[in-house]
């Protein structure tokens, strides 16, 4: 019970981390392509590029940590057979194979099962996180073309 509790207050942190890293860079993102606009210069624009591959990167890595902390989730619930499946509720929504590939890793023997882990965590990264993160970059790539074109300069 006790790693339970503890799987599922990381897992609440890590969520409330990528929140929080969704919001801290998007408003850094947003203040850049205003201040860039307001005083006519396309460097704080291609410096929100940057910002925008930070909230990628960081991203990544918290899903990378979701993943492994969601299956002990699965795992518990599935023993203590609670109401509430947190576990499979996170792993159905991420992606369709991650629920099935959770019973496989749960199948599995004790040698097995890290290196099962670990091919399904590289497997089930937020594709959508990614897909918006990398659309905000091409966005933002495609306004400093425009910005650069319209006469604007770098710095």
């Amino acid at each position: 019970m006790v790693h339970h509790r503890e799987a599922l207050e990381t897992f609440r942190a890590l969520v409330s981390l990528e929140r929080q890293a969704w919001s801290v860079f998007a408003a850094t993102d947003v203040l850049l392509v205003a201040y860039g606009l307001y005083i006519r210069l396309a460097g704080p624009l291609a410096f929100g590029i940057l910002v925008l591959v930070a909230l990628l990167v960081s991203s990544v890595s918290i899903h990378r940590h979701l993943v492994p902390v969601g299956y002990v989730i699965y795992a518990n619930e599935l023993i203590l057979a609670q109401g509430s499946p947190l576990g499979i509720t996170y792993a159905a929504s991420r992606t369709p194979e991650l629920l099935s590939a959770y019973q496989r890793v749960r199948e599995a023997g004790d040698e097995e099962r890290p290196d099962l882990l670990k091919a399904v965590d590289s497997g089930a990264i937020g594709a959508r996180s990614i897909v918006v993160i990398s659309l905000l970059i091409a966005a933002q790539v495609a306004l400093v073309v425009m910005t650069l074109q319209s006469g604007y300069a770098m710095f």
